[in-house]
């Protein structure tokens, strides 16, 4: 699953799970300029095949208008100058 998102690195081996439903926690690298998965259809022999929804942890702030790190779309210096 990881090897889709990005780069697989580590999972955390330890069963994890909240009022809701279980979840894993795994370890990616990601391109941060590319859209990120947000759910993806897992494969299951017979019957619906069950979705796995993703969440994000520790994403800096980006800008995806100027391509930059550290600032949102609001703070973009193309859309200022664009608005003038």
């Amino acid at each position: 699953m990881g090897n889709l998102m990005g780069k697989f690195l580590n999972y955390d081996t330890t069963n994890q799970c909240n009022n809701m439903n279980n979840y894993k926690r795994i370890q990616v690298h990601l391109n941060i300029l590319t859209p990120f998965m947000r759910q993806q259809k897992l494969e299951k022999a017979g019957g619906e095949p069950p979705e796995a929804s993703f969440s994000y942890e520790q994403l800096p702030l980006i800008c995806y208008i100027c391509e930059t790190i550290g600032h949102g779309k609001s703070n973009s210096i193309k859309l200022i100058e664009f608005s003038k």
